[in-house]
């Protein structure tokens, strides 16, 4: 019951992101006029996928608290800089920034995985 749940809320959070990525893309589009829609589509697909989508599956766990456009825009900023600092630190343990980058977002996509399928967090065991 509780994954059919969160599928209904899931397919209705995916609609919203696919209207939050044409309104990006709408806007960078008529921020960066001169350049060809096939570029402002490149760049605003690596910010989404690197940034935005990342952060919104980290900050997935306060969907009650916090609505959609906050969670979207707070975890964009928050993986930003996330991405940023380890892509940084990265170095010193010999890892290249290019690797880095693609590697950094992929922990908030983990951590959306153990929060969809965690008891604890879906108040199973949650004690109040």
């Amino acid at each position: 019951m509780i994954i059919a749940l969160e599928t209904a809320q899931l397919k209705v959070e995916a609609v919203k992101l696919g209207l939050l990525f044409v309104a990006a893309l709408a806007a960078f589009q008529i921020a960066f006029f001169k350049e060809s829609p096939l570029v402002v589509l490149r760049i605003v697909a690596a910010m989404f996928f690197l940034f935005v989508l990342p952060g919104w599956c980290v900050l997935y766990i306060w969907r009650e608290k916090i609505g959609f456009l906050e969670r979207a825009v707070a975890g964009a900023i928050l993986f930003a800089g996330i991405t940023a600092i380890l892509a940084y630190f990265s170095g010193f343990i010999g890892i290249h920034v290019k690797y880095a980058v693609w590697i950094v977002p992929l922990f908030g996509y983990v951590a959306f995985i153990i929060q969809l399928f965690s008891p604890s967090i879906h108040g199973k065991n949650r004690k109040h």
